[in-house]
């Protein structure tokens, strides 16, 4: 029986052999084709349709009044006095003034941060949750502009230190009172923090595992500054940079 498509004639019968060799190569190219995008279409169905962006910001910051308004300032728990390390309920605000030094780091501040204090916790908790999604990157931006836009700057002539808590709850407080509470809050959902105390001023860095690279300092943490208004997220005025990159600085660690 005579094959189909062979006409006898071998100048046919080779332009018809390539022809087919060329319908079967444009098969396979159609196949290969449809199974690379079957397989994205598989990887999108396994992916949530959402956007999961690599440096979110929060959506909102709540009000401070909104995260405090179930405490009053008549049963707060401070953190122990720096004085023999234990508790002094009787004084709200501990004065230091004769131990007020020009630079920053004889003081025992780390005894200021309580980030266990229940409070505290769910000041964290609260802020970080209010406008983020699941990233912790975006938790600590939350935190940090909390700290930095709703607690208030004030200048102090004479020197005193806030535990963590007041400063929370009165909604004021000088550079390492913004410092100390931004630390706490921070430690309060397992981000690491230390204190980092230059001459005349405050501030805190914070070690964020997924942190972009654009936070990033030498030492792979991230500066952040409460007490400036205009300074965003890891960013500090260009004078506490310099000093901090030249090393003259105390660090002060706190517990995670």
């Amino acid at each position: 029986m005579e094959e189909k498509g062979r006409t006898g004639n071998k100048a046919s019968d080779i332009s018809y052999g390539k022809d087919k060799e060329e319908e079967a190569r444009a098969k396979k190219h159609i196949i290969y084709f449809l199974a690379v995008f079957l397989c994205v279409i598989v990887v999108f169905m396994a992916i949530p349709f959402r956007n999961i962006p690599l440096n979110p910001e929060p959506r909102k910051i709540p009000d401070r009044s909104d995260v405090i308004s179930n405490y009053s300032i008549e049963y707060i728990n401070y953190p122990a006095a720096i004085k023999g390390g234990k508790k002094n309920s009787n004084n709200i605000t501990h004065s230091n003034k004769s131990r007020s030094y020009n630079y920053y780091g004889y003081y025992d501040y780390s005894s200021y941060i309580n980030a266990s204090n229940p409070i505290i916790k769910r000041a964290a908790n609260m802020v970080a949750s209010y406008g983020c999604d699941d990233s912790e990157i975006c938790y600590a931006k939350a935190i940090f502009y909390f700290v930095r836009d709703k607690v208030h700057y004030i200048s102090e002539k004479d020197e005193y230190i806030q535990a963590d808590v007041e400063t929370l709850i009165t909604g004021g407080g000088d550079c390492e009172d913004k410092a100390i509470l931004l630390s706490s809050m921070l430690s309060a959902i397992g981000i690491p923090t230390v204190l980092i105390a230059i001459p005349g001023h405050m501030f805190v860095k914070a070690y964020i595992s997924k942190a972009p690279e654009k936070y990033l300092t030498n030492d792979r943490w991230v500066i952040l500054d409460p007490s400036c208004p205009s300074c965003g997220f890891g960013k500090i005025p260009k004078y506490d940079k310099e000093q901090y990159l030249s090393g003259n600085y105390r660090a002060i660690r706190t517990a995670p």
